[in-house]
């Protein structure tokens, strides 16, 4: 999820073994903001890509992540989050703002573990 002109949205990313898809929803109402897709390269078809699933299984909520990433951002509020996948692992990454001073904290999407926390000014 992320804000872009002043809106909350969802950006979802998926791939099939030819083809991969990225649909944007208003956050709000769930109504399709953008949609496309197009050929993947032949090092990504016949399931390359699918091996970048994310792992859904016992997924921590959005919101419980930000609560545990929210102790390491000093109070900043949420202006981003997404899940990722790295590692073969599924990781929520939640990034914080204010003032001009940005924190980026990752975390274990299952667990809830903090992986790492970047300070940037």
């Amino acid at each position: 999820m992320e804000r872009e002109l002043g809106k909350y949205q969802y950006e979802l990313e998926g791939a099939d073994d030819h083809r991969e898809y990225q649909v944007k929803l208003n956050a709000e109402n769930a109504k399709i903001i953008a949609k496309q897709s197009e050929r993947l390269d032949a090092d990504e078809a016949n399931g390359a890509k699918r091996q970048e699933a994310l792992n859904l299984n016992t997924l921590i909520s959005l919101k419980r992540a930000v609560q545990i990433a929210q102790s390491s951002a000093k109070n900043q509020p949420v202006t981003e989050a997404s899940l990722d996948h790295e590692a073969g692992q599924t990781n929520w990454e939640i990034q914080f703002e204010h003032q001009g001073k940005e924190t980026n904290v990752k975390l274990n999407a299952q667990t809830g573990k903090v992986l790492t926390v970047e300070h940037d000014d």
